[in-house]
């Protein structure tokens, strides 16, 4: 592909390392705030398109909520995945034994913005849900302000990385 300069190639792992580097950064940030407000044991990862048993366990967690919330209504695995995946955007705290406790769950529908959605968390975590929302406000205002010098590429990215 002669289209393809190493140039261009340079910047786009350059990008793909300083979103990388953004993620890891504001997960050092929030985890121990969140370890606290859920008195567990977390890691954060980056839910990507791969991840089909996060995905759907995450999935499961949306039925939980009121079925007159508009942000879940006639919302299947696919369009979820779409809404909140493919962005690369959502993150989660998994137990010990890998299980999503707490998702992240953020919306892009512009190059520019990132939007937090619902913070879904599984029955066993007794956090009260309004100090989940306020963790994730903070968390992607960081991600936010980390990926202002990437920001075309951390945001348009198709895929998660």
């Amino acid at each position: 592909m002669p289209h393809i300069t190493p140039d261009a190639v340079r910047h786009f792992v350059k990008s793909i390392a300083g979103v990388k580097a953004a993620f890891q950064s504001t997960f050092g940030f929030i985890l121990p705030a969140l370890k606290i407000a859920t008195a567990r044991n977390l890691t954060l990862v980056r839910v990507e398109s791969v991840d089909l048993g996060i995905i759907l366990q995450a999935f499961s967690l949306t039925q939980a909520w009121d079925n007159k919330d508009q942000e879940f209504r006639k919302l299947d695995v696919v369009g979820f995945k779409r809404r909140y995946i493919y962005n690369g955007l959502t993150f989660a705290a998994l137990d010990t034994s890998h299980k999503p406790l707490v998702v992240f769950l953020a919306k892009s529908p512009l190059d520019d913005i990132i939007i937090p959605g619902p913070v879904l968390h599984a029955p066993e975590v007794s956090c009260i849900r309004s100090e989940l929302q306020r963790l994730a406000a903070i968390a992607f205002e960081y991600l936010s302000q980390l990926c202002n010098p990437v920001r075309q590429n951390c945001l348009t990215t198709p895929h998660p990385l």
